[in-house]
């Protein structure tokens, strides 16, 4: 019998009922008492008195009637439980009380019991599994300038990044129908396309650093520039704050490619730039 219902619905609907006609009682004691006291200072302080002495009153008799219900709704419970288990026994059942119930399958967990979850949880070693807050972006345009420079790992770009999306590769192919069966045919793997949300200052860091390298692609007189004049390099480091040779990294060759900007006035914050890179060549090296 579990310690939070120790008794049945029907004893526990008996017990409320004797508990409201208590206290109706002892608020008629109150109120027929009470317009007798007065109004006045000694009748308010006897009338706290009188309701302090009713709600004892009724206290007491609550537990000296509810205590004798409460043992033997234990004793019919109990008894319950031994006809119970003896019924499961008759049929080949038991009530697993000879069985610990941490190793019982527990069905809405796959039937793993506690024992295999909790086996399970430390075979995983989840402390030593990767964060996706924990990153590092660094860009490296050979320029030293604002959004680059400051030793990398501080730079504004790693330290302004909130978000970041890119797909690592993706290999498009062909399907070629031989017969009644298809062939694959890779055909090229995509270059990679890099968003990233971002913060800025009031001068606009961020900003200068993308619309001069946008420039630089394509100049206004028409012309495009060689590619190293607006070409970086971008690393990511996974699952770290700080950079080590034995966490996994990717770097990639790219260019700006968008920079579109959201303000409104209907809601007070920061301003979050929304960065595109493309990769450049698939097969171009990088100098990071």
């Amino acid at each position: 019998m579990s310690i939070y219902q120790p008794v049945s619905t029907v004893t526990r609907r008996a017990l409320g009922v004797g508990g409201s006609i208590l206290n109706g009682v002892a608020g008629q004691i109150s109120t027929n008492l009470g317009a007798n006291l007065g109004n006045g200072l000694s009748g308010r302080l006897a009338q706290t008195a009188l309701n302090a002495g009713t709600n004892l009153a009724v206290s007491e008799i609550t537990r000296r009637v509810t205590n004798p219900l409460m043992d033997f709704a234990q004793q019919a419970d109990n008894r319950l439980k031994s006809v119970a288990r003896k019924g499961l026994q008759v049929f080949g059942l038991n009530g697993f009380d000879d069985e610990n119930i941490s190793r019982n399958a527990l069905h809405y967990s796959g039937n793993l019991s506690i024992l295999q979850a909790w086996e399970n949880y430390k075979l995983s070693n989840v402390d030593s599994l990767s964060r996706k807050n924990f990153y590092l972006l660094e860009v490296n345009d050979r320029s030293g300038n604002a959004p680059t420079s400051n030793g990398k790992r501080h730079s504004q770009f790693n330290l302004w990044c909130t978000n970041l999306s890119f797909t690592s590769f993706d290999i498009q192919g062909e399907a070629i129908q031989v017969g009644a069966i298809e062939l694959d045919k890779p055909t090229a793997n995509a270059k990679t396309v890099m968003n990233l949300t971002m913060f800025d200052d009031e001068f606009g860091t961020i900003k200068r650093w993308a619309q001069n390298k946008a420039s630089m692609i394509a100049a206004s007189d028409g012309t495009f520039m060689p590619p190293a004049y607006y070409v970086f390099e971008v690393r990511v480091v996974f699952g770290t704050n700080i950079a080590h040779s034995s966490y996994y990294e990717q770097i990639y060759t790219m260019r700006v490619q968008t920079m579109p900007h959201e303000l409104s006035r209907t809601e007070q914050g920061l301003e979050e730039l929304q960065l595109t890179f493309s990769q450049v060549d698939t097969f171009m090296p990088s100098w990071i």
